[in-house]
């Protein structure tokens, strides 16, 4: 009884090593595509401010706006 949860545990270990790994992985790539994209512009980068605090139907609203001025 004991060997078969030691090899469960020791499964687990490795399962778990290899999903941090992984995690890093993400992470370091997340980092990176971080560091490629160059920051927007002040007026847009206020925009985009303005936005992230609509509500959904603000931003619904905003889009058709927008979409009307093309």
């Amino acid at each position: 009884m004991n060997e078969l949860i030691l090899k469960s545990l020791i499964h687990i270990y490795k399962q778990l090593d290899e999903t941090k790994l992984l995690l890093e992985d993400v992470i370091n790539q997340l980092g990176v595509e971080q560091i490629n994209h160059k920051p927007l512009p002040q007026d847009i980068q206020h925009l985009v401010d303005v936005a992230l605090e609509l509500t959904p139907e603000q931003r619904k609203t905003l889009m058709r706006f927008i979409e009307s001025l093309k």
